[in-house]
């Protein structure tokens, strides 16, 4: 900036400059490179054992807010081999607007099992794999909320498909459907636990291969 303010004059002194002005902005794009894509030191080759999941809440505070749906897909050499769907009864009223989002009713989540009825087939399902979810940090902080007191310790190496996408990629935001749409990624019926964990699925194994052909 204060280069260019400086170039003003000399160039308002050249024939037709007069007019000249500058107009001065800036296009951004921020990555919290403080928060890690990858936790732990666990290897992101595609060979490996991969749970990647989703889960749907009452709102975005874990500490107020709980899980109304968990869904995943175990990934083994890089193919969706058994998959985890299950609502939750979050034992509380879900808003109107929660609702509308993700089309998960009070009435759907009142027959549902309980977080502890369901919590060790989870736990069991992910033994040995490495976690994967898009903005991991929402996901596992709901899980591990409810899990702890259980004495179910989700600390398994995980990544992050939206810290990975932020570090590899120029999109205009890092929102699963955006990355999703740049990889020709379809997501049917969106905000679905297990809709969302097949479509991370695929947005991670394109990313993946991204990253390998980069290297």
């Amino acid at each position: 900036y204060p280069e260019a303010m400086n170039e003003v004059e000399s160039i308002r002194r050249l024939p037709g400059g007069e007019d000249f002005k500058v107009i001065y902005g800036v296009e951004a794009y921020f990555a919290d490179n403080l928060v890690p894509a990858v936790n732990k030191s666990c290897d992101m080759e595609l060979n490996g054992c991969f749970i990647v999941f989703d889960v749907e809440t009452t709102g975005l505070n874990f500490n107020s807010d709980r899980l109304t749906e968990i869904g995943a897909v175990k990934m083994k050499d890089g193919k969706i081999v058994e998959i985890f769907e299950t609502l939750v009864n979050p034992e509380m009223k879900l808003s109107d607007n929660i609702i509308e989002l993700t089309g998960i009713t009070n009435d759907m989540v009142e027959g549902a099992p309980k977080f502890e009825e369901v919590v060790a087939d989870f736990y069991k399902f992910t033994r040995g794999a490495v976690l994967v979810a898009h903005n991991t940090r929402f996901d596992l902080d709901f899980l591990r909320k409810q899990a702890l007191p259980l004495l179910y310790n989700f600390d398994n190496d995980s990544l992050d498909t939206m810290m990975i996408a932020q570090q590899y990629m120029k999109l205009k935001n890092y929102k699963l459907k955006t990355v999703c749409k740049e990889f020709g990624v379809e997501i049917e019926n969106a905000h679905r636990a297990l809709n969302d964990a097949i479509a991370t699925a695929r947005v991670f194994k394109k990313l993946m291969l991204l990253i390998k052909n980069k290297r």
